[in-house]
C-alpha cells in the first residue's frame, strides 16, 4: 500500500485548536467532555474499516488526528461523516 499523505502541517495544528476551543466550550456550558469506552470503541471500529484509516500510527489521513485520542472527544466528529459527536 502506498504511503498515505496527512494534511498539512498547517490544516492539522487548525484542527488541533478547534478541538482544543471545542473542549473549552463545552467546559464552560458543563457539557459532557468524554466519551464511554463503547462508544469509543464503536467510533474507533468504524475509522479501521476507512479507506482514510492509517493503521501504522493509527491516524485519519482526512484530518490528521491522533484517532485514539479523538475518539474519545465527545464533541469531535468524523471529518467525512461517519460518525458524530456524542450529546
Amino acid at each position: 500500500m502506498d504511503e498515505q499523505q496527512f494534511p498539512s502541517l498547517k490544516e492539522q495544528a487548525k484542527n488541533l485548536a478547534n478541538m482544543a476551543k471545542l473542549i473549552a466550550s463545552d467546559t464552560l456550558k458543563g457539557k459532557r467532555l468524554l466519551t464511554n469506552n463503547k462508544e469509543q470503541e464503536e467510533r474507533l471500529s468504524i475509522c479501521k474499516s476507512c479507506k482514510y484509516y492509517d493503521e501504522k500510527v493509527i491516524r485519519c489521513t482526512q484530518c490528521g488526528c491522533f484517532l485514539e485520542a479523538k475518539v474519545k472527544v465527545a464533541s469531535q466528529y468524523c471529518p467525512i461523516g461517519k460518525w458524530r459527536e456524542v450529546t
